[in-house]
């Protein structure tokens, strides 16, 4: 009888214990950990809240630009250059016969890789592994492609926004200047779209000549710079244009006809001085050919933009001076 007592007792008396623990836990214990989940739960959120942030920041910077430079410089570590830079692109289109040409021979030291990155599209199957610049340049072979081809799939407006300016050169183009004199002039002038006055080889536009009557003054607005052999135009520029060229665009025949007015009409902001394009007659250029290239491959593509050229369609004349004088060129020396 006492046995059976004792262990009646020490049943009741474990379920007592047992229920007074959980009545603590419930108490003290439970309000405790709930508290602390729900602070945890508050920095958590709190935390991805100011990651994202931080991560819309940056994607706020760079998601939209890129540049080429190499590793050595674009890593972990300096993330920067991944994105900015204070070089201009320099592109030109080369094939076999470029070997003999002034660019192919002279584009290392005209165009210094402390302040320029290359592209270089090669359009048959000549190799260039012997070239000087071979291991900083970039090369893209694509066999029987013209320029615009390139252009549109290769200079991205993400890639042209990281640098100043974009040089667009034909192998047989032959500079009389400083690229980085050439830089400083149109930098201080604000010009969005350029090139040098024509001085020898083959033309095909007469406005393109230089023009005595302006050469000492720097050179002429105008409404009409021809697409080749070379042109100048502004980051800024170019994602302009970009905007307007239509992917199965290839030769770019008879853009140079609107491009100016485009810039003009649907790009600058309406504050601007209503002024793009220019032909700076203090600076020449010699075209290393004795033809211009035919229509047969540009007249078909005629149709693209013949809206456009309804309502941007060049006069092919000039505006007027660039400066008073030829100053800003000793400036820039």
């Amino acid at each position: 009888m006492q046995e059976s007592f004792h262990k009646f007792f020490n049943v009741k008396t474990g379920s007592i214990i047992c229920l007074l623990f959980i009545g603590l836990l419930t108490t003290f214990v439970y309000p405790y950990i709930n508290s602390y989940k729900l602070i945890l739960a508050e920095n958590l959120s709190h935390s991805s809240i100011v990651i994202k942030k931080e991560l819309q920041h940056i994607n706020q910077s760079y998601d939209d630009r890129l540049t080429f430079e190499r590793r050595t410089k674009c890593n972990y570590r300096s993330k920067e250059m991944c994105y900015s830079t204070n070089k201009s692109l320099v592109v030109t289109f080369w094939h076999k016969g470029s070997i003999d040409k002034w660019v192919s021979q002279n584009i290392v030291t005209a165009f210094p890789l402390h302040s320029f990155d290359h592209m270089i599209f090669v359009h048959d199957n000549s190799s260039w592994h012997t070239h000087p610049g071979y291991k900083d340049f970039i090369w893209i072979h694509v066999d029987g492609q013209h320029r615009f081809w390139y252009l549109k799939r290769f200079v991205l407006p993400m890639i042209s926004k990281s640098y100043e300016f974009l040089w667009i050169i034909d192998n047989d183009a032959q500079l009389n200047f400083s690229p980085l004199h050439y830089q400083c002039v149109v930098r201080n002038l604000n010009i969005s779209l350029s090139a040098p006055a024509r001085l020898k080889g083959a033309l095909s536009h007469s406005i393109t000549m230089m023009n005595n009557n302006f050469i000492n003054q720097i050179g002429r607005w105008t409404d009409f710079v021809e697409t080749g052999p070379i042109v100048i135009m502004s980051s800024f520029a170019w994602q302009c244009i970009y905007t307007y060229l239509d992917s199965s665009t290839v030769t770019g025949w008879g853009l140079d006809l609107i491009w100016c007015n485009i810039i003009v009409e649907k790009c600058l902001p309406l504050s601007e001085n209503k002024k793009a394009c220019a032909i700076l007659d203090a600076f020449s250029v010699d075209h290393q050919s004795t033809g211009v290239n035919s229509g047969d491959d540009g007249e078909p593509e005629l149709p693209i933009y013949m809206d456009a050229y309804k309502a941007w369609l060049a006069k092919k004349e000039n505006i007027g001076p660039l400066a008073k004088d030829n100053k800003l060129i000793e400036f820039c020396r």
